[in-house]
């Protein structure tokens, strides 16, 4: 759960610094609120619509000469947003539950990947620690019950009589 906070804290920060060059008016405020619902898979995409829609509106208190179309306005927040959540999915997912879980980057997406094709957003949530779990299982159980088995401490689970 740290590291979720963590990674909604940080895409907050990015989404603000995003959409503050792009010239969202009160990009601060809303990319730390969109920051905050992205804690939760997919619900921080409440924020996008947000800020599209005030940087259109700020886009008619400026003067003719400094307007831009209503392309670039649904354009440009719009790549912030999907910028952020490449980073978020690719490097800050990875490397921040990484670090709480003790899983390596490609189990954590392979995790969550097959998490999603299972279970959707529910197991998306559900596998980094299903993953971690079922680490701790296999190095702490099964791993010494098989090397006990190849040295020969313990018995043969499937004893096969050769005749």
């Amino acid at each position: 759960m740290r590291g979720r906070i963590v990674i909604s804290i940080v895409m907050g920060i990015l989404l603000a610094i995003g959409w503050f060059f792009v010239g969202v008016p009160y990009s601060l405020i809303i990319g730390i609120i969109t920051g905050i619902f992205c804690a939760v898979p997919y619900l921080g995409l409440v924020g996008l619509p947000a800020a599209i829609l005030l940087l259109i509106l700020h886009q008619g208190t400026l003067p003719d000469a400094e307007q831009t179309g209503l392309f670039m306005c649904l354009l440009l927040p719009t790549i912030v947003f999907v910028v952020v959540q490449l980073i978020e999915g690719y490097v800050l997912t990875p490397a921040i539950a990484g670090k709480a879980t003790n899983l390596d980057p490609v189990s954590i997406l392979v995790a969550v990947l097959a998490g999603a094709t299972l279970l959707g957003v529910y197991g998306m949530l559900l596998a980094i620690p299903i993953a971690a779990c079922g680490k701790i299982l296999l190095l702490e159980i099964v791993r010494p019950k098989v090397r006990d088995w190849v040295e020969g401490r313990a018995v043969d689970p499937l004893p096969i009589d050769r005749e």
